[in-house]
């Protein structure tokens, strides 16, 4: 069964994280120290089985505020009134899905999408209006399809944008809206990356190496790593600073690095046992400091992932589920199987459900005589293992 709790990011609110679940539409809360959790509501205008609706989630005041994944939907949560507010409608043309979102000093939501030839959307929190900023999209767009923005980051009222394959960063300044145009050496074919003062710190396509970029002087220091990537082409997720350490969340790899950028020594921390990813994507999502921690989020694993920044030691906290949870996420994953079941599997889908399930459900229609005109079930199996290997 798909795994009920998956979600990019969270905000704590005494003593609970507050998150939109990716698997199905859900607004829930879990317990930061027993892992209990429960669904509060589902999100407005939106089909109770919608799949990837938020990509980020903001806290301002007294209000939660849920950024779109692939829905084009803003949707605001009032924690003292314990209800949603009209959601907002994004109406800039969008040709893709969005990233990541910063909420500068002004108050001004910067939502990224991943395509340079889509605009970055600007949301005012206090006006509830949506605008969009076109400045990187005017300097850099060549009409290249395949130019797309794989990480952003936001530090000090500056935002920073990485050009997938590309030795391309942008720098814009939230306050005058000025940007730049960051050129590497033509070898840094940058993914994941984290800005800390006056140093962008990367990991490349093709090597497990972390790079620290200094902007000012233009040179750079490689810190040396010896991972191995297991599936897909993109090591890591996150590089998080902390003093002289690196910490180092993965993606596509299946390990946390902590590196000692002084010492120029580093570690592997093992998972748990019972830990597990559930699907071969993005092994993790964002992260929040939180005290003595760094908790990051569980995209497609089955646990929340926990790290110690006073001896960088790591642990897992297991969800723990109510019945009714239990049985909403059951149903609704059986709502979303027959959806795009009967409307066909796509290479995408073949990676959300298990083969248990798939086989169980072609048996049932076997069984009952729902036979289809086009294939049988083996035909199906078949062409559902292959998917997975393409």
């Amino acid at each position: 069964m798909k795994n009920p709790v998956n979600f990019f990011d969270a905000e704590l609110i005494n003593n609970e994280w507050w998150f939109s679940n990716l698997s199905f539409n859900a607004l829930m809360k879990m317990n930061s120290e027993s892992g209990e959790t429960e669904m509060i509501s589902t999100f407005e205008d939106l089909p109770a089985d919608s799949e990837n609706l938020h990509i980020k989630t903001i806290r301002y005041d007294n209000l939660l505020i849920f950024i779109p994944y692939k829905s084009n939907r803003i949707h605001i949560w009032d924690i003292e009134k314990n209800c949603f507010l009209k959601s907002i409608v994004i109406d800039c043309k969008q040709t893709g899905y969005f990233i990541n979102a910063f909420k500068d000093d002004n108050d001004i939501i910067w939502i990224i999408p991943n395509k340079l030839s889509d605009s970055i959307v600007l949301f005012d929190i206090n006006k509830r209006e949506v605008s969009a900023f076109d400045r990187i999209k005017e300097l850099s767009y060549s009409g290249n399809a395949d130019d797309v923005i794989v990480w952003a980051d936001y530090k000090n009222n500056n935002l920073y944008i990485q050009v997938y394959r590309k030795n391309i960063c942008f720098s814009v300044d939230c306050n005058s809206g000025k940007t730049e145009k960051i050129i590497f050496p033509d070898s840094f074919l940058g993914l994941p990356f984290s800005v800390y003062d006056n140093k962008l710190y990367l990991s490349l396509l093709g090597t497990s190496d972390i790079f620290e970029y200094d902007t000012r002087t233009k040179s750079y220091e490689r810190y040396e790593i010896n991972n191995e990537l297991k599936r897909g082409n993109i090591f890591y997720s996150n590089i998080i600073k902390v003093e002289n350490k690196l910490v180092i969340t993965p993606c596509h790899c299946d390990d946390v690095i902590i590196y000692d950028t002084e010492k120029g020594e580093y570690k592997k921390l093992t998972f748990p046992e019972g830990f597990k990813r559930t699907s071969v994507y993005n092994m993790c999502g964002f992260y929040k400091m939180s005290e003595n921690e760094i908790i990051v989020f569980p995209a497609r694993c089955n646990q929340l992932i926990k790290i110690n920044t006073d001896d960088f030691s790591l642990s897992a906290m297991p969800f723990v589920l109510s019945d009714s949870l239990i049985k909403y996420s059951a149903d609704m994953t059986e709502s979303l199987f027959g959806r795009e079941y009967h409307s066909g599997l796509d290479e995408d889908f073949a990676y959300k459900e298990t083969l248990d399930m798939f086989i169980d459900k072609l048996v049932s229609e076997e069984t009952n005589d729902k036979k289809s005109d086009d294939e049988n079930a083996g035909e199906k199996i078949h062409n559902y293992i292959v998917s997975l290997f393409e």
